[in-house]
């Protein structure tokens, strides 16, 4: 039996050997392969049959929707929806929530809420969407990529490319793995297997401050700024390494052009700005890094959708402006719209990849986020 699977087993003997009448599970199925979720689905199948009452918390939706009997939706704490795997996996908040807002667009226009029957959706789209050609070549080349937390398989058998002057979208549910492949290409965790390359940089074995001074930078989830320095003090904590002379100034006062509201606080700390605000000088700290590759982590998360407005304009000047992107992104819709080509991570493996217009009208999208 895997490492994983053993380990859920012998907490749940465990917490059976207490004989209880309500038994809570907590992400049961992190990190496990198909094969092991399927062990576990039909483990909790058993146990509900033998009589006891099950409460599961998993962002596996293709577990959780296919054992329980009712959902109940959490999003930052208050519940948005309550019913049947049926009814919630296609209630307008629910898709909202997984797959973001497509800011002028109707949530009708979400993967897979179409109204039609899923299985003719799907079978539809199949037939429609032809597998986008992947670049010749690539600024960015991960092959095969694996990475563990422990006895938990985070990412395995990942690939994708990356071409200059694209924005490529790596968008899934939570915990699908996405963090976890930024972090392990800007250096900060050491792959178990496969490579991946920044212009003939081996980042498997690159230290993060070589990695950075190659081009390949990161702005990071939840924004990771100095909430006691002021905005300006973290600006020019960002050009600390650079030896170009009086060209960190002048790229500093750049920023702050691009972002006004930047320079109008210069002088207060950073952690008295707004979320939208942080997000936009942990951008422009990441900008300063003169970045050849910039990997965006969850830049909405959090923000109030006039913010996330705010934020998706920059992202999309930064790209005009000549800098290739990778972003990761919950709200799919929104990524997907101003991508250039995606990939659909669910639970550490690529499940599907297209260009952005392809995927964004693609049904099992929404199964990779809703399950079913």
């Amino acid at each position: 039996m895997p490492a994983s699977k053993k380990r859920v087993g012998l907490e749940i003997a465990r917490a059976l050997a207490l004989k209880p009448r309500l038994l809570i599970l907590d992400e049961p199925a992190a990190g496990m392969n198909p094969s092991e979720k399927h062990g576990i689905r039909e483990l909790i199948e058993r146990l509900n049959a033998d009589g006891l009452t099950i409460l599961l918390i998993d962002h596996d939706m293709r577990l959780v929707m296919g054992v329980c009997k009712r959902v109940a939706v959490l999003n930052f704490g208050k519940k948005i929806a309550d019913g049947t795997p049926e009814e919630v996996s296609t209630d307008v908040a629910v898709i909202k929530a997984y797959l973001g807002t497509g800011g002028e667009q109707e949530v009708r226009s979400a993967p897979g809420a179409s109204g039609v029957d899923e299985e003719t959706e799907v079978a539809e789209s199949a037939a429609r969407i032809r597998p986008s050609r992947e670049p010749e070549k690539a600024i960015l080349d991960v092959h095969d990529l694996s990475v563990s937390y422990g006895a938990i398989n985070a990412v395995r058998g990942v690939s994708l490319r990356v071409a200059t002057g694209e924005v490529v979208a790596l968008i899934g549910a939570n915990g699908a793995g996405k963090s976890t492949i930024l972090n392990t290409l800007s250096g900060l965790i050491r792959p178990d297997s496969g490579s991946a390359f920044f212009d003939g940089l081996n980042l498997a074995n690159a230290d993060p401050s070589t990695i950075v001074r190659r081009g390949l930078v990161q702005v990071p989830e939840g924004r990771e700024i100095l909430a006691r320095q002021t905005v300006l003090e973290n600006l020019e904590l960002a050009t600390w390494a650079r030896r170009d002379g009086a060209a960190p100034r002048r790229d500093i006062e750049s920023v702050m052009k691009r972002f006004p509201i930047l320079g109008e606080r210069r002088q207060l700390l950073a952690g008295t700005l707004s979320g939208g605000e942080q997000q936009m000088l942990a951008i422009a700290r990441g900008l300063l890094a003169k970045p050849r590759l910039l990997l965006l982590d969850e830049p909405s998360l959090g923000l109030a959708p006039q913010l996330v407005d705010e934020v998706f304009r920059a992202i999309e000047e930064i790209h005009k402006d000549g800098t290739t992107i990778l972003l990761v992104e919950q709200n799919a819709l929104r990524a997907l719209a101003i991508a250039d080509r995606g990939y659909v991570l669910e639970t550490g493996q690529i499940l599907l990849s297209g260009t952005g217009d392809e995927l964004l009208h693609n049904p099992a999208v929404r199964r990779a986020y809703l399950g079913g």
